[in-house]
């Protein structure tokens, strides 16, 4: 995190907060409006949201420049999934760079395209959130379950990390979600890994099925790999696996999957034989 973004700024200014974690930006977006608020006691603030309407901006736009006759300051909060590139906006978001009355946050998904790259550079300050992983989970992790006054043996924690890297966005609003539950059923005590499991192990099927899905979506071996790899690292039952991805076969698929049946109960294949064959062969069939 960059530190400055904890400073309460005197003059005005522009922020751009952006990235997929949108939990973590919304956090930051808060903090700053806050922190703004407690040093100027007379402000403006107004919202515009232009994940619905991109001409919301024209608002946004006028509040920015009518004057303030009876307060200090004023704050815009802009949250989009995009920034609208009209050159009325973006000459604006220029201005407001060297304003000194106004505050202007800008809270979207995406990184700036050519027209706002000066989002990117001094005097803006700006600051990315992307989705977590690894370490950086791990210590968010850490951090939301001190928060709710839970702790987990080194094993339960592991499985919920595990669960919740297999999905592609939206990790830390899942991870909140996960352990607000535990803590709501389990506080009190040192939740252990069979806690979680009862708590997780419906979804883990569901978790499963739909990976299932991806593998046919699949067009080379180089995507279904992986991800079958992937299901059978974390000791997902290689018949229910098999199971689940004949569930989803129609077509000739349907037939390739009749045949593996035979073989696997004929005693000729296993279960992990047959899943890396239909990986290799993915996107012939």
């Amino acid at each position: 995190m960059s530190p400055v973004l904890f400073y309460v700024y005197t003059d005005g200014m522009v922020i751009f907060l952006y990235g997929k974690d949108s939990l973590r930006r919304g956090r930051k977006l808060k903090e700053l409006t806050s922190s703004y608020k407690a040093k100027h006691k007379e402000t403006d603030v107004m919202e515009f949201d232009l994940s619905s309407d991109l001409e919301e901006w024209r608002g946004a736009k006028d509040f920015l420049n009518q004057p303030s006759m009876f307060v200090e300051s004023k704050i815009a909060i802009i949250r989009s999934s995009t920034i609208p590139c009209e050159k009325e906006w973006v000459e604006e978001t220029k201005k407001q760079v060297f304003s000194k009355k106004t505050f202007l946050i800008i809270s979207t998904d995406e990184k700036p395209e050519k027209d706002f790259l000066f989002l990117l550079k001094s005097p803006v300050v700006s600051q990315k959130f992307d989705e977590l992983s690894g370490v950086s989970l791990s210590k968010f992790f850490d951090e939301e379950a001190e928060a709710l006054k839970i702790s987990f043996f080194p094993e339960a924690k592991k499985f919920i990390l595990s669960y919740i890297s297999l999905k592609e966005e939206a990790r830390t609003w899942s991870l909140v979600g996960e352990l607000t539950k535990l803590s709501l059923l389990f506080g009190g005590k040192k939740i252990e890994k069979r806690d979680v499991e009862k708590l997780f192990d419906a979804r883990e099927k569901e978790r499963v099925f739909q990976l299932s899905g991806r593998v046919f979506s699949s067009r080379t071996p180089k995507d279904a790999l992986p991800l079958i790899e992937l299901l059978l690292l974390q000791k997902e039952d290689p018949a229910y696996i098999f199971n689940s991805l004949a569930y989803k076969a129609t077509g000739k698929s349907a037939l390739v999957f009749a045949n593996y049946d035979v073989l696997i109960k004929g005693g000729k294949l296993g279960y992990e034989e047959v899943l890396l064959d239909f990986s290799i062969n993915a996107g012939k069939l």
